[in-house]
């Protein structure tokens, strides 16, 4: 298991209105070795995507990406650009437009953040790491993802793997006796309530070879949250995720509070014979980390109940979201202007 999503170099060319695909070799071949400037856009891959909030084949085309680049050993190329999807070419683009340098090769630092974009902090070199605050992420959830690459280069392609500054946190309930509403028997629940948790915080991402860890400190907006509530969920015999998965900074392990009914059957005049309760877990170990699933398993036997909790990384299945260039054919070009624009 392994975290997900990537951005790698793929070859576009412009002729007229229209964009064209064409393969690497040809494009290196027609446009780049004639010193015709070559745009970086993010394309999405085409591989399964399992990544909450976000699912779907493929990078959703409303997620918001930044993208900060350094010539290898050099200076800077831009710093934090939006890129915005371009249905026509099914790609990102950067706003304005930013190309690959004529020669060597270049370090990148991504992040996507949602509403977060805008307040992440870069480095004065801004491929080595950033900060960011989140104020508070219980009531929107917002995911956020960092992605560096080092010494990318064209042809090629380039992955930028994204990972998560947060932990994700679900519920799984399990019973030895399945729920059935036509006899009337085993376990419904009502609702689970986290204990107080932290949901904002300082987080500084740091770029190191090709990958981005995270220190989060002054931990923030520490509260309540519903993560199941409404209908009564009826427990299944095999352990099934119930109520919404959340986003947190790292942290102990939250306890929480569940409300249920114990369904006995019928008494002698056909009325419902059920038993409303609760009970609350607080643990005594385990902590969430960057990037980790934790998934508390709550099991209802006849006469008990257990909880364990158990850890893996938040992706089952690796993708990219990729890294690509457009080629203006035929155009001349003067040098790079100030970051990383190409006067045409």
């Amino acid at each position: 298991m392994r975290k997900i999503n990537s951005l790698t170099v793929f070859c576009r060319a412009a002729a007229a209105a229209a964009l064209l695909a064409v393969s690497l070799a040809s494009c290196m071949h027609d446009s780049f070795l004639e010193g015709a400037a070559q745009e970086l856009v993010l394309v999405a891959s085409s591989e399964a995507q399992v990544k909450a909030p976000i699912k779907g084949e493929t990078f959703p085309q409303d997620r918001s990406l930044r993208l900060s680049a350094r010539i290898s050993g050099g200076e800077v190329w831009f710093t934090a650009v939006p890129f915005a999807y371009d249905a026509q070419a099914s790609a990102w683009r950067g706003q304005p437009a930013k190309f690959w340098p004529m020669t060597g090769t270049l370090d990148f630092l991504s992040v996507s953040a949602g509403s977060y974009d805008t307040a992440v902090a870069w480095n004065a070199d801004p491929v080595s790491g950033a900060v960011l605050t989140v104020t508070d992420n219980s009531a929107v959830q917002e995911d956020i993802l960092f992605a560096s690459r080092q010494g990318a280069a064209l042809p090629g392609n380039v992955p930028l793997l994204y990972s998560h500054a947060l932990a994700l946190l679900q519920m799984s309930v399990s019973a030895d006796v399945a729920y059935s509403a036509a006899t009337n028997t085993g376990i419904t629940v009502s609702s689970i309530e986290l204990l107080p948790a932290w949901w904002g915080g300082r987080v500084v991402a740091t770029a190191a070879s090709n990958a981005v860890t995270y220190a989060w400190s002054d931990l923030s907006s520490r509260k309540e949250r519903s993560v199941l509530e409404g209908a009564s969920f009826g427990v299944p015999a095999s352990a099934t995720a119930v109520g919404t998965a959340v986003m947190l900074p790292p942290q102990a392990a939250p306890g929480f509070t569940v409300n249920y009914t114990q369904h006995n059957g019928y008494d002698a005049s056909g009325g419902e014979v059920n038993l409303p309760l609760s009970f609350t877990h607080i643990p005594t170990e385990g902590y969430l980390l960057s990037g980790q699933r934790w998934t508390w398993g709550i099991h209802f036997g006849l006469d008990y109940i257990t909880v364990n909790g158990s850890i893996e990384p938040w992706h089952e299945v690796s993708q990219e979201v990729t890294m690509a260039v457009f080629s203006t054919v035929g155009n001349a070009i003067t040098p790079k202007t100030a970051d990383g624009d190409w006067q045409q």
